[in-house]
């Protein structure tokens, strides 16, 4: 037999011999959860991704006590997601957008559902931003957004992040903030953390 021959024929023999290689499944997305089961809050705190920061920029308006927001939030996906959820009580969402591109949403039972134009891996870093208003609702037990008679107050706990910015309303998810807040000249905005800087214009202070 010639030597080309016999070359060709051990490479066939070779090829055959080798497994064939089963074709990469596609990565399946799912939603995440709508709460993490609490015993008292059961649709607090959000399944499936882990915030890393809250980028806030506030314009609160006394006489009227409206509250005008916009939240750019930094997260990391814990699996493929289809779709998340964010915890919000009341105000109006304008848009949102994921990671530079429009995403749909709906609104039910305090939660705020977000399904990106494009689904979200495990592991790669997210950017949620919102933009939303509205006069923010004192929850029940007197927690959240508190109106007074010159001005009003936050009150975190248990549950009343919520009620003035969108947010994964959960203990065990610990993340940083940056917080700006525009109020009218004479009231004065107070906030755990480290003053940057403050700046008045047009009878308003940041």
């Amino acid at each position: 037999m010639p030597r080309r021959l016999v070359v060709i024929a051990a490479l066939l023999c070779l090829c055959a011999a080798l497994p064939a290689t089963a074709p990469a499944k596609p990565p399946v997305f799912t939603p995440g959860a709508p709460g993490l089961g609490d015993e008292y809050f059961p649709l607090d705190g959000n399944g499936g991704y882990d915030v890393r920061h809250y980028d806030l920029d506030l314009a609160y308006d006394e006489p009227s006590d409206r509250l005008t927001g916009r939240a750019e939030i930094d997260a990391k996906p814990t699996q493929n997601l289809s779709r998340f959820n964010l915890d919000l009580d009341g105000l109006t969402v304008r848009w949102i957008v994921v990671d530079k591109r429009l995403a749909r949403w709906s609104r039910a039972n305090g939660e705020l559902t977000i399904t990106p134009a494009k689904p979200l891996r495990k592991g790669e870093r997210f950017t949620v931003k919102i933009g939303y208003d509205g006069v923010p609702e004192t929850q029940p037990d007197v927690s959240g957004f508190l109106h007074t008679d010159d001005g009003a107050l936050a009150v975190g706990q248990p549950h009343g992040a919520s009620t003035w910015f969108p947010v994964n309303d959960y203990l065990t998810d610990k993340a940083s903030y940056t917080i700006s807040i525009t109020t009218p000249q004479g009231i004065e905005a107070i906030s755990n953390g480290k003053l940057v800087r403050r700046s008045t214009h047009r009878g308003r202070t940041t």
